[in-house]
Parts: structure tokens; sequence; C-alpha cells
């Protein structure tokens, strides 16, 4: 980027020179900054615990639900409601969820397997980033 240097009288001015920030805008930029960083923190520790509790270790969660209906019966409400109530977290919050998506792919889908429960939620994941 180049910079223009205005020469009047004496003094000479850049046009690229940021203007000096005050006491209250060096405060305010510091607050969000750790208002953000708690906002990520928490919506990392909710999408894992989400997927934690929908898709435990062994039998359960999600891949009990999908049995039922394979069977024809029905059953594991609070599983389905509580894949109900993920579904509308990544809608709701998928414009903050975006920034974690690496992160989630990368520490906890990529370690997934790749049954139907898993690709449940692989495909609400996958959304993330494509709009409202």
């Amino acid at each position: 980027m180049s910079s223009i240097t205005l020469i009047v009288g004496a003094e000479a001015y850049r046009t690229d020179a940021q203007p000096e920030r005050s006491n209250e805008a060096r405060d305010a930029q510091t607050s969000l900054d750790i208002n953000t960083t708690r906002l990520e923190k928490v919506l990392l520790a909710t999408s894992k615990h989400f997927i934690s509790t929908l898709l435990p270790e062994g039998d359960g969660g999600l891949h009990t639900v999908l049995k039922l209906l394979d069977a024809g019966e029905e059953g594991y409400w609070s599983t389905r409601a509580k894949f109900g109530w993920f579904r509308e977290f990544v809608r709701r919050y998928q414009g903050y969820l975006g920034e974690l998506k690496s992160v989630v792919e990368r520490d906890v889908l990529d370690k997934m397997g790749s049954e139907r429960a898993e690709e449940m939620i692989k495909g609400l994941w996958s959304n993330i980033g494509q709009g409202e």
C-alpha cells in the first residue's frame, strides 16, 4: 500500500497514519476480545457436549433411535429431543460456529466412524457457513 505525503506549509501529513486511539476505545476493544474468547470457549464446549451426548461410547444415543426406527418402534424421546436441540443450536449459532468449524471437525468429527448416526451429525455440521 502506498502512502501519500501532503506538505502543507512547513508540516508534512501522512494520509495512511492511524489516529491515536483513546483509552476508552482500547478498553472497549479489550473487552470485546475477552468476550469473544469466552463465547468461542462456550460454543466449543457446548458443541462437543451435544455430540458426545448424542453419540455416547458403545450403544445408545442416536444409534438406538435409528435401530428403533428401523424396527418400526418408537422411543428414546429424550435423545430425539436432544438431536432437535442440537440441530437448532447449529442453525441459530452458525455465524459464530463458522470460526470453530475446523476445530470441531479436527478434534471430534474426524475421529468418528461413518455409521448413519455419525453421518447425521456430520451432515448438520457441514451446513455451517453455507448461509442462513
